[in-house]
């Protein structure tokens, strides 16, 4: 259950974080390394695979900047709000659910 919650939250958030990250890392390339800015998008982009084929911390740079964003995407923008939430404020943090009859079963909110 935690797995297929975790994949299912990466596999929304997978694309709009990788659009993320690859913009962060480009603006930082241009602004620590403006050796290829001004010459248009195509050796913009190829200076920007290159330094991803060749820098180590780059490539680091890049998976920081994805994984911040996966987790960034996940608490604060991809997030069921409920319309009243005083109703009961624990609701979403509850692992097991009990019934009339005395019976336990899991709690699947957000899925």
């Amino acid at each position: 259950m935690v797995i297929s919650h975790a994949l299912g939250v990466l596999g929304r958030a997978f694309w709009p974080s990788l659009v993320i990250a690859v913009l962060v890392s480009f603006f930082y390339l241009y602004c620590t390394d403006p050796t290829d800015a001004g010459k248009g998008c195509r050796v913009a982009v190829r200076g920007w695979v290159r330094r991803v084929r060749t820098s180590c911390f780059f490539r680091r740079l890049l998976m920081l900047c994805f994984y911040t964003s996966v987790v960034v995407y996940s608490t604060l923008i991809d997030r069921a709000f409920c319309a009243d939430p005083l109703s009961y404020p624990m609701s979403s943090w509850q692992l097991w659910a009990v019934a009339a009859d005395g019976s336990i079963s899991p709690v699947m909110s957000g899925l």
